[in-house]
């Protein structure tokens, strides 16, 4: 997501550089759009949630500190920065929201 920041351009000049494109990037630039995609396919509910926010406050702090002593990060910020340009969109087809536990914000 956010491919026109300047971190975002900088992430798809380097994916072009190696031959990938993110079709759908400019399509559905932000969390919002990537869960309209869903609720206008028909979906009953979506929610889209970037990396660094599900890292946050969806992982629960001991498997935080678990994957910190795997993955040693000398920059947080630059970390911080990279998760907040990758997503990902929960969407169901039930009236039950079998995400309600996460308790993210849905996108207005």
């Amino acid at each position: 997501i956010l491919p026109t920041d300047r971190f975002g351009q900088m992430m798809i000049e380097n994916l072009r550089a190696r031959g990938l494109e993110l079709r759908g990037l400019h399509a559905y630039p932000t969390l919002q759009s990537n869960s309209q995609r869903f609720l206008d396919l028909g979906w009953h509910s979506a929610v889209a949630v970037d990396l660094a926010t599900y890292h946050e406050q969806l992982l629960e702090p001991l498997e935080r500190e678990r994957l910190a002593k795997i993955e040693f990060l000398d920059e947080w910020e630059e970390f911080i920065l990279l998760a907040q340009h990758y997503a990902f969109t929960f969407a169901f087809t039930s009236q039950s929201s079998h995400f309600a536990h996460m308790d993210i914000e849905k996108p207005n």
